[in-house]
């Protein structure tokens, strides 16, 4: 991300948020840092960044969602929500941060306020948003395609593969180059092509 066009990497750590910068002068030095404590150390998911604001969120002790404004030395708290996500890393798109927790998500990025949530798709779920407006979620074993689209009100499941993969799915699902990959913790690994034919 940049601060105020500086090069930076934020860094949700055990206890706290860090900036830290990447320009060649300055490469490594503490920007900016935010405490974010949580009860046995779970602090899961990854940053998700626009511009120079960063979206956290953690459950256990915390359960919250915030909106983070970054400067040189300051983070100031934009919004912070009772919605929150243990182990799904958040996704921004087009206004909308989407994260599944049970349920799928959609937050307004401007104040917090939830959008619509929908769908059932376990606690340890994760997602990632395509180019044309989809959510793919993928949890409990199953693999979903939700509308993402910022003109949408209200949750719309477009299909859902049911049992893609046993066991308990921490980690999140990827996509690449047309294949898309989910593991479960014991390393088994499915992929599936959504190029076109």
């Amino acid at each position: 991300m940049k601060v105020q066009g500086t090069p930076c990497l934020a860094s949700f750590g055990i206890r706290k948020l860090t900036l830290v910068r990447t320009d060649a002068r300055h490469k490594g030095k503490t920007l900016a840092q935010y405490p974010w404590p949580t009860a046995y150390a779970c602090n899961i998911i990854t940053p998700a960044v626009e511009e120079s604001k960063v979206i956290l969120s953690s459950g256990h002790d915390v359960c919250r969602t915030a909106l983070l404004q970054i400067s040189a030395g300051k983070v100031r708290q934009l919004w912070s929500c009772r919605y929150w996500s243990e182990g799904c890393s958040p996704v921004i798109h087009k206004g909308c941060v989407y994260m599944v927790i049970g349920q799928v998500h959609c937050l307004h990025i401007s104040n917090g306020k939830l959008k619509w949530r929908g769908g059932n798709f376990g606690r340890d779920s994760s997602c990632l948003v395509t180019g044309d407006d989809k959510l793919v979620v993928f949890g409990s074993g199953d693999l979903g395609l939700v509308d993402a689209s910022p003109k949408r009100h209200k949750y719309r499941e477009l299909t859902r593969v049911k049992d893609v993969i046993g066991g308990t799915c921490y980690p999140h699902v990827a996509l690449a180059d047309g294949i898309l990959a989910v593991k479960n913790k014991e390393g088994d690994v499915v992929c599936l092509s959504v190029r076109p034919r």
